[in-house]
């Protein structure tokens, strides 16, 4: 499973933060007298416990100021702006709200160029401040709390506990309302206290199952960001997963199960859970399978109930219940998977030819290295049951199957060359194909169950 470290992470997600927009007017300098009475009147919102006039107590110097840093702010002079930027935050805290939104870019921009780690230190100090003004003159506190977590934790790492506080708050008050970046930043920080052995595993696979629910309510409201709260979702899981094994995992799922009372949603949480992790081969998770399918007999309750059943050796309830997750089966992924699994069965049932049309259909469906092995597996699987005219034919076949595997994903090229090095050694010998008048390189079509176009090979 591959890892991500946080400051990664949130690099990759950071063209999909959250981005607060804050009406800003650009007032040039040579329009100060003009302008300065309706800036003035133009209030930002709740003023919190942010004492003083709006724009300080030198409102003339204080709105000067702020036109000169917005005009070089909006032209990326990061540089030039934060003197004036810095005047405006000090001494007119609650002008405007955009003054904290574009701090965050400037903060930053300082701390990635300060000098030295004492200043950068410093600089993180001050960005930490800000957030707590920001709080002071403008409230949304659960909402900032979640900014401020998350840029502890991406400029300040070995911070994790005090950054886990911070993004608690923020998570129990916010719910599914919560940034975006803030629960792999949430996870990221509570995997560290628990590998100081700071909290226990009820503990991480308690938060672990919260923030679940909160992604999962993200993704199913299909909303602009869907497809970013999936990679968070799935970038927690490759964060947690490794340090749970599925013993534990079922352990702690059987102490909250309750047969009768635990709610609907729960137990397909728990049984998708278990499933994605591959964790059904204990008897509990086709306890809980059966219980998600009860409630709702859903294409993706069905399949859990398949693979708990192919677990256990029930090869007939597994392949029911595959066809019936089949049969609901909407993309193309989950008929490649169902297919493939059906063809599996069929397979180690040594029922070919049946094996081989499911193996086909997945192929049909999504192209994948695996479809291939399995295909060339159940032409091996079989071969005895082929009385094609010249003998061992049956496994230029299934070399031809292995080759594709091995051209679709590297990562399976072991596999394939492998069986390739295997069953090339199956070929018929020159003489079995001579009698027939045919020579390496010719098309061969082979006959009986199989019926398949070749090349023909022979022994060396």
């Amino acid at each position: 499973m591959k890892k991500i470290s946080l400051k990664a992470f949130l690099i990759t997600l950071f063209g999909i933060f959250i981005i607060e927009t804050a009406t800003t007017s650009v007032v040039h300098a040579s329009a100060l007298d003009q302008q300065h009475a309706s800036i003035m009147v133009q209030e930002s919102g709740e003023k919190g416990n942010c004492p003083g006039p709006t724009w300080g107590e030198d409102s003339v110097t204080a709105v000067r100021e702020y036109s000169l840093y917005d005009q070089y702010f909006a032209q990326k002079n990061y540089k030039d702006a934060i003197p004036h930027w810095r005047h405006v935050l000090l001494n007119a805290p609650k002008a405007r709200l955009g003054v904290y939104v574009d701090g965050e870019t400037l903060m930053e921009y300082q701390i990635e160029n300060a000098s030295d780690e004492a200043r950068k230190e410093e600089l993180i100090d001050t960005l930490m401040w800000m957030y707590d003004q920001r709080i002071a003159c403008f409230d949304k506190e659960c909402y900032v709390l979640g900014k401020k977590g998350v840029d502890l934790m991406k400029f300040r790492p070995s911070a994790y506990a005090q950054a886990y506080e911070i993004l608690k708050r923020s998570v129990d008050c916010q719910g599914n309302d919560v940034l975006i970046t803030v629960p792999y930043t949430y996870m990221f920080a509570l995997v560290r206290l628990y590998k100081d052995k700071q909290v226990n595993l009820d503990t991480l696979l308690s938060e672990y199952e919260r923030i679940g629910n909160i992604t999962q309510h993200n993704i199913d409201a299909n909303g602009q960001y869907v497809e970013n709260w999936k990679k968070v979702q799935a970038a927690i899981d490759n964060l947690v997963a490794p340090l749970v094994p599925c013993e534990e995992l079922i352990e702690f799922y059987r102490k909250k199960y309750q047969p009768g009372s635990t709610p609907a949603k729960d137990i397909t949480q728990m049984t998708e859970m278990l499933s994605s992790r591959n964790c059904t081969k204990d008897p509990f998770y086709l306890t809980l399978a059966k219980a998600d399918y009860s409630n709702n007999p859903s294409g993706q309750a069905a399949l859990a109930i398949a693979k708990g059943e192919e677990a256990a050796g029930n090869t007939n309830e597994a392949l029911k219940y595959y066809k019936d997750a089949l049969e609901q089966a909407t993309s193309a992924n989950d008929k490649a998977d169902i297919n493939y699994s059906i063809a599996r069965i069929y397979k180690n049932r040594d029922e070919c030819s049946t094996a081989r049309n499911y193996a086909r259909a997945s192929a049909s469906h999504r192209e994948d290295a695996r479809v291939y092995i399995l295909l060339g597996d159940i032409i091996i699987a079989c071969a005895s049951d082929c009385d094609d005219k010249i003998p061992r034919s049956v496994y230029w076949v299934a070399v031809d199957y292995y080759q594709k595997a091995k051209s679709l994903n590297s990562s399976n090229g072991e596999t394939a060359n492998s069986r390739i090095a295997t069953y090339s050694a199956y070929f018929p010998k020159q003489e079995d194909v001579f009698f027939y008048n045919l020579k390496d390189g010719d098309s061969y079509t082979v006959e009986c169950w199989i019926q398949e176009s070749t090349k023909v090979r022979t022994r060396k």
